[in-house]
């Protein structure tokens, strides 16, 4: 018994931690082409920290650029939404009706922003809601909500769909509303105040389209000297957006854990040496009985394939509870800022080797 649980700790704590490091750090976000998709950033020394767009930067690289598939941008704000169940704050975004198609991302009800939602005078705002939070809190998981009109901001809103429970793109989004450009917009270049996400085309490689923002930021600087002089375009995967908060803690944990798994394969190695010291006489007597060499080790392998089990029996257990501690250790409000927390589970990909061929391809949970 004292075999099977440090085996069964050891494998426990590390398919636990290694759940986590695959959803915060290797699939943070469950899209299609997550490879190709970039976050577009204009740095500039003079305001560090600093990394959105100018709406004009952005009008003329999504126009002129061909290194990128499409490029969508979005902005946070706070929403006033106000419906028969009272008047609340919001978080959400203004997005370019192309963010949703580009990650492809399906709405639960109804549909998602479209190209006929931009906004023109006199007519009815549109607007997208999240499940998790605003149609179950303010609109009690009401199957009909889609298609009802709602104040927004102090404007008339009409909901168009409701994204599933779990997505959150961009960050802490409860709400999305259709980002709109005026030709005031499109020639601003002192407010910066976009994110944007880029698709590269396909045979496009990430040091390509550097080269071609390059190409965009001289241009920017010789043409605006005034307000793009220091600004330069890069690029990030949107994987390693928030590596810098994430992956030092987790492979830090990460190491840990694989160091107690070696601890633990060396303790049980001196357990069964141990054991085999004390069978010398059982080895005797079964070799004086005519049993071979061969018989010997299909008995001592069946007994420790017998262990093994029944640790990865037990290892399951343990790594499922520890995985929903994880996930559930944190309060909703903070995890969906969080990209890939609340896709933390034990997933049998990460639990049980690739080449076994039985696996379930589907979580465990």
């Amino acid at each position: 018994m004292t075999a099977i649980l440090t085996l069964a700790l050891g494998i426990g704590a590390n398919t636990a931690i290694f759940s986590a490091v695959n959803a915060l750090l290797l699939r943070p976000y469950p899209f299609p082409k997550l490879d190709r998709l970039m976050l577009l950033r204009e740095a500039d020394p003079n305001h560090p920290g600093e990394d959105r767009a100018a709406p004009a930067d952005y009008v003329d690289i999504r126009t002129q650029g061909r290194a990128f598939s499409d490029i969508a941008a979005f902005r946070f704000g706070d929403f006033n939404l106000g419906n028969e169940s009272g008047t609340g704050v919001v978080e959400g975004y203004l997005v370019t009706t192309n963010l949703f198609q580009m990650i492809g991302a399906r709405p639960l009800l109804g549909r998602s922003l479209s190209s006929d939602d931009d906004e023109e005078e006199g007519r009815n705002l549109v607007a997208v809601i999240s499940s998790h939070n605003t149609w179950r809190e303010r609109f009690a998981s009401d199957p009909s909500v889609v298609g009802k009109r709602v104040r927004l901001n102090g404007r008339n809103t009409n909901i168009v769909g409701v994204m599933p429970a779990g997505f959150h793109y961009p960050l802490g989004a409860e709400i999305w509303m259709p980002l709109t450009f005026t030709l005031v917009d499109r020639a601003d270049r002192l407010s910066r105040n976009l994110s944007l996400l880029a698709s590269l085309k396909d045979g496009v490689s990430r040091k390509q389209a550097e080269a071609e923002l390059q190409a965009f930021s001289n241009q920017f600087q010789r043409q605006y000297p005034t307000t793009n002089i220091h600004r330069t375009a890069t690029l990030l995967p949107l994987r390693e957006e928030q590596y810098v908060y994430t992956a030092p803690m987790f492979l830090m944990l990460q190491a840990a854990a694989g160091f107690v798994l070696l601890l633990a394969c060396a303790n049980l190695l001196n357990l069964l040496l141990a054991q085999a010291v004390g069978r010398r006489r059982e080895i005797a007597v079964r070799s004086a009985l005519g049993a071979d060499r061969l018989r010997l080790a299909r008995l001592f392998t069946g007994e420790t394939m017998l262990l093994t089990l029944l640790a990865v029996s037990f290892a399951v257990s343990i790594s499922f509870i520890s995985v929903t501690a994880i996930r559930n250790g944190m309060p909703s409000g903070m995890t969906k800022w969080i990209a890939g927390w609340s896709d933390i589970h034990l997933d049998a990909r990460v639990a049980l080797p690739r080449d076994w061929r039985w696996y379930s391809p589907w979580p465990l949970e």
